[in-house]
């Protein structure tokens, strides 16, 4: 779960199989910033290390819709191609989530004038997070739990068998979505978390 989720989190989200819903787990128009997201944070792995750049998109675009920027440093001195993201945050009982999804200049742009748009983005990664004094914590979802819960029938599903792996993720509407986290629980997402360092 390490290595495929977040070693590199924007390019994840271009692999098939990385993420966990067509929907997210709460209205963005409706999301409050949480300003302790906003900064420099970096996660060191075992193939470098990862910046990831969080501020609000601004423009028309909801307050709390943010952008994140992703710049990853190879071992061996090899910089990737920097990837872009949107997060928002969904508050579920007294637990906070973050919806990932991966996106074009274009379409941030068109967020940033036009204003957020339902239709646009049908692929999100949630993540479990909390900020402690010495950082950001990040559980992914696991995929186990996932599968299980589809088989069980607790939600409607999407699982695909393809060249990139087996791609399972939630195709419930997003009421549906939150529901069947909140009753999930931990249980839902990895038990260790990632660790992230705040730059400034």
């Amino acid at each position: 779960m390490r290595s495929s989720t977040f070693l590199l989190l924007g390019a994840c989200l271009l692999i098939a199989g990385c993420d966990d819903s067509t929907v997210p787990l709460s209205d963005p128009s409706k999301a409050s910033l949480d300003k302790q997201l906003v900064g420099l944070w970096r996660h060191d792995h075992q193939n470098g290390v990862t910046y990831y750049h969080v501020g609000r998109l601004g423009g028309n675009a909801p307050d709390g819709v943010m952008r994140v920027v992703v710049v990853s440093h190879q071992n061996g001195g090899e910089l990737q191609q920097p990837s872009q993201l949107i997060a928002f945050r969904s508050d579920i009982g007294k637990k906070s989530y973050l919806n990932v999804a991966g996106v074009s200049q274009e379409q941030l742009t068109s967020i940033r004038e036009n204003g957020w748009q339902a239709d646009m983005l049908n692929s999100y990664i949630l993540v479990k997070y909390r900020i402690e004094d010495d950082g950001l914590l990040l559980w992914a979802m696991d995929k186990e739990a996932k599968k299980k819960a589809i088989q069980d029938g607790k939600i409607k599903d999407e699982i695909k068998e393809g060249d990139g792996g087996t791609r399972i993720r939630f195709t419930d509407t997003t009421e549906n979505l939150a529901k069947f986290v909140a009753a999930a629980g931990d249980g839902l997402f990895a038990a260790e978390p990632l660790r992230f360092k705040r730059v400034r």
